[in-house]
């Protein structure tokens, strides 16, 4: 008996660690998880197009358009090339899209729902001279942190002490 519970406690602890579900297959990320609403904390190092520092709210659609609050749009994708995988956004800065604003942050599958998703750390947004983003072409120029719109906490007067 208490073999068995060693082995259970054992299997649940490695399944916690590995983001197992519950089929005992391995949690992945999925481009459906995304199409939300987000809250981008960002902070910028220096002035320039494109930049403000303070939370701004960005949708992202189902056809992979971000919109941010005040109307610049630019394009998203999730990357699975590297582990953990990582959320990418583009904002372009002109009209010839050869200059853009590049996010970049990591994020793994939720701890206890499926179709959660958790960004672990900050994000960096670089801004990138050339059409494809290469060490050479990237500057980083700011951090940034991604949470969930979250409703409003309500107070209900009638269980007051």
């Amino acid at each position: 008996m208490l073999r068995l519970l060693a082995l259970t406690l054992i299997t649940t602890t490695l399944a916690e660690r590995q983001q197992v579900g519950d089929d005992g297959q391995a949690k992945r990320l999925f481009e459906s998880m995304f199409p939300r609403e987000w809250v981008f904390d960002q902070q910028f190092e220096g002035r320039g197009k494109g930049r403000k520092n303070g939370s701004v709210r960005v949708k992202l659609d189902k056809s992979r358009i971000a919109t941010f609050r005040g109307g610049l749009k630019g394009i998203w994708n999730l990357k699975e090339t590297k582990k953990p995988n990582f959320l990418e956004l583009e904002l372009p800065l002109n009209k010839a899209d050869d200059k853009y604003l590049l996010y970049q942050v990591n994020c793994r599958p939720g701890k206890y729902f499926d179709n959660a998703v958790n960004f672990d750390e900050e994000g960096v947004i670089y801004e990138v001279s050339s059409f494809v983003p290469s060490p050479e072409t990237m500057k980083p120029v700011g951090k940034f942190s991604v949470r969930p719109i979250a409703a409003k906490p309500m107070l209900d007067r009638s269980l007051r002490c």
